[in-house]
């Protein structure tokens, strides 16, 4: 049998996530994800189940100046995604949250900047 490079289980390939990591990231250059950071059920009404961040450090060039920055996305407050994440626990966490935002489970429900 011949592998087409497609997990059909997950519906995603491996380049499918790279290639929309990169396009998430805009024009970003992605590196090694400095902090990951998921928070458990909460307790209070209404709140959301969990809130899953993935927290990126970018490296880039202004003409010859290297700088550094960094920016935070962040997915989560439904059943549907919290389950996903949870499913995926296996993986790096940010590699968790990436593959079921793409796979539709997971909205990104904000972006900013890293605290400093």
């Amino acid at each position: 049998m011949e592998h087409t490079g497609k997990d059909e289980d997950q519906g995603l390939d491996r380049r499918s996530v790279l290639r929309r990591g990169a396009v998430l990231g805009g024009a970003l250059v992605w590196t090694a994800p400095a902090v990951q950071t998921i928070a458990g059920p909460a307790f209070a009404s209404g709140s959301p189940r969990c809130t899953a961040e993935v927290e990126a450090s970018y490296t880039y060039y202004e003409g010859r100046v290297k700088k550094t920055g960094c920016v935070v996305y962040r997915f989560g407050d439904t059943a549907e995604c919290c389950d996903c994440i949870e499913k995926l626990s296996a993986l790096p966490l940010p590699v968790a949250i990436l593959a079921c935002a793409f796979g539709g489970k997971c909205t990104m429900v904000g972006k900013g900047t890293c605290a400093a």
